[in-house]
């Protein structure tokens, strides 16, 4: 198999589907209330761990969210994936 094969195969086994993630998702329960009922220093572990980043624009009246898990994968190092949203808040 010559690299490029190996390469193809690589990047068609690791793909995420979307019905993927809302199942692991969905997997979580309700992860509102849980992070609703949750003290202080415990929820700055969390957002230390899942390396979130907030980002306010105050022109768009956005704020943009950033995210970047490791995903354990049978690779020796694993891989990271960055989420990012964006929510328009109301004025």
């Amino acid at each position: 198999m010559t690299a490029e094969e190996e390469l193809a195969n690589l990047l068609e086994t690791d793909a995420i589907t979307d019905a993927a993630i809302y199942a692991m998702i969905d997997s979580l329960g309700d992860v509102d209330r849980v992070l609703g009922e949750a003290e202080p220093d415990r929820l700055s572990q969390l957002y230390e761990q899942l390396h979130l980043g907030l980002r306010y624009n105050p022109r768009e009246n956005v704020v943009e969210a950033t995210s970047s898990l490791r995903v354990v994968s049978a690779g020796v190092r694993g891989r990271s994936c960055t989420l990012f949203t964006r929510c328009v808040l109301s004025r």
